[in-house]
């Protein structure tokens, strides 16, 4: 008999069910797919965005961390005393401090040695206005200094809150108070300290020290509202005499209304910070 076109060859029950099975597979996979992030190409503004922070491995106790940075600070005392004055501007490239070290008279002295051997730590730099780090530095000619970075504390703190971790942090919490730029100022100079960074490392001595150094923090953070208070003053004394002169134009009032706006803010976060201790 001929076959008629409603007549096709059924496809087995065993073959179909296989069929059906697969069909299922294929797309749950593509579900779980679409629930994936998508992985996009890196831009090419991609390396101006920033970076990852990343945290520094240490096999070294805190001990033994605290002493390096005792050994940075002493380098950066001893480095600068060979010399009664420091390089004039054509035995150095100012774009390129660290070549002091290369000549006379500091080559071949062990703080030259030993502030090369550890440039993460540890710089030099040529500056009428040091950096506020700086722990020695020239006054005359082509000024010379030598200054910490804050590597030591970040590593340090990757293994705790720690009796030796907090002498560096209140380290360097003491010179960033000391050095905090003044709310006057339209922004910080070379040599002082922005409030952010300060609010921010306020903010972690908080996280890592309030509970087992909470008199400790508690000092710090009362040195800090003191500074504060003091750049109060010294702001008000600046508008009074503004006023006494007669200047005070729009312009400065718009100025005294943003100085005081950020002499509030850290006057508010200080004051916060204290009555959470």
């Amino acid at each position: 008999m001929a076959r008629t076109i409603n007549d096709k060859p059924r496809m087995p029950l065993f073959a179909r069910s296989l069929l059906l099975l697969t069909f299922v597979l294929l797309l749950t996979a593509c579900s779980e797919r679409a629930d994936q992030p998508v992985q996009l190409a890196p831009s090419q503004d991609a390396s101006r965005a920033a970076p990852e922070a990343v945290i520094p491995k240490t096999t070294q106790t805190a001990q033994q961390i605290l002493a390096s940075f005792k050994n940075d600070l002493k380098a950066c005392k001893a480095v600068v005393r060979y010399r009664i004055e420091p390089p004039t501007k054509y035995e150095v490239d100012s774009k390129k401090p660290e070549s002091i070290l290369n000549i006379a008279p500091y080559a071949g002295t062990p703080e030259a040695a030993y502030i090369k051997a550890n440039s993460d730590y540890v710089a030099i730099g040529i500056s009428y206005h040091p950096d506020p780090f700086s722990v020695a530095s020239f006054k005359e000619l082509e000024p010379v200094y030598c200054a910490v970075y804050t590597q030591r504390l970040t590593e340090i703190e990757t293994l705790g809150a720690s009796e030796e971790g907090w002498e560096i942090r209140e380290y360097f919490l003491t010179i960033g108070i000391d050095h905090l730029e003044s709310a006057l100022d339209s922004g910080p100079g070379s040599d002082s300290i922005r409030w952010d960074w300060l609010q921010g490392e306020l903010g972690q001595a908080e996280r890592l020290y309030a509970k087992n150094h909470r008199e400790k923090v508690l000092a710090i953070s009362q040195r800090a509202a003191d500074t504060i208070e003091a750049s109060r003053a010294e702001a008000d004394k600046y508008w009074r005499e503004m006023n006494k002169a007669e200047r005070e134009t729009p312009s400065a009032l718009m100025h005294k209304s943003e100085t005081d706006k950020a002499l509030k803010e850290r006057a508010d976060f200080i004051k916060g910070l204290i009555g959470r201790l």
